[in-house]
């Protein structure tokens, strides 16, 4: 295990569970997105402050997803700079996801935007992979650390050798530009086999966990056994 991914969850008191799929795309089209991202930030550096302080999560990363309205605001790589100090973290456990469509829809924004992260020393990883079309003409000119080779790529492999063939090839390729690819949507052991035997080091997917609370995050890693085949 090396690191998580921040999710956020919304439990309504009247409403009940409403799904991120629902209210994240309001929030951006209100703008509220940007407050919201602030807020998880902030949690994910108070995370990170207490991982610091217990042993066996000082050195796992936690992830945040950065959506292309944060990115074109031009304030959030100074709020993360900000929460980085003011909670004395080491800015290379707070990684940052962002997907392809900031780099289409504002190339400069994004390239200032990753370069800034990455001179305060955190990590940038170009999420969902292989789900836009140009994909490929970018990754040589943004320095991504990982790739996350999107979930429909893994779980189409049972009847469809050619999607075996492009993760061997996507491979190949981002280990010829110094980046590690990230394999998500892993459910079943089989999957996970398949991802090592083409040398993908890191997977996600609920054959490890499902979301959990913070607040069992150390009980898991504790307990956790690693899967081997």
């Amino acid at each position: 295990m090396v690191g998580f991914e921040a999710l956020i969850r919304w439990s309504h008191p009247s409403l009940g569970f409403i799904s991120p799929v629902d209210f994240i795309p309001i929030a951006e089209e209100t703008g509220l997105i940007q407050e919201l991202g602030e807020s998880i930030v902030t949690m994910a550096c108070e995370a990170l402050k207490e991982f610091s302080q217990h042993e066996i999560l000082a050195n796992l990363y936690i992830n945040i997803n950065i959506s292309a309205m944060q990115i074109l605001s031009r304030t959030l790589d100074s709020f993360i700079r900000e929460q980085i100090s003011m909670y004395d973290i080491d800015p290379t456990k707070l990684n940052a996801e962002i997907t392809e469509s900031i780099l289409v829809e504002d190339f400069k924004a994004a390239t200032q935007f990753v370069q800034e992260l990455k001179s305060i020393g955190m990590k940038v990883l170009l999420d969902d992979f292989g789900t836009g079309y140009s994909s490929l003409s970018y990754l040589h000119q943004f320095p991504f650390d990982l790739i996350k080779l999107d979930r429909s790529f893994i779980q189409s492999t049972s009847d469809n050798q050619s999607n075996i063939t492009l993760i061997e090839s996507i491979g190949f390729l981002a280990n010829n530009l110094g980046m590690e690819i990230v394999v998500e949507g892993i459910e079943t052991e089989q999957q996970m086999k398949l991802a090592q035997n083409l040398n993908c080091r890191y997977g996600q997917g609920f054959l490890f966990s499902k979301p959990l609370p913070k607040e069992q995050v150390a009980q898991f890693v504790e307990q956790f056994q690693p899967l081997t085949i």
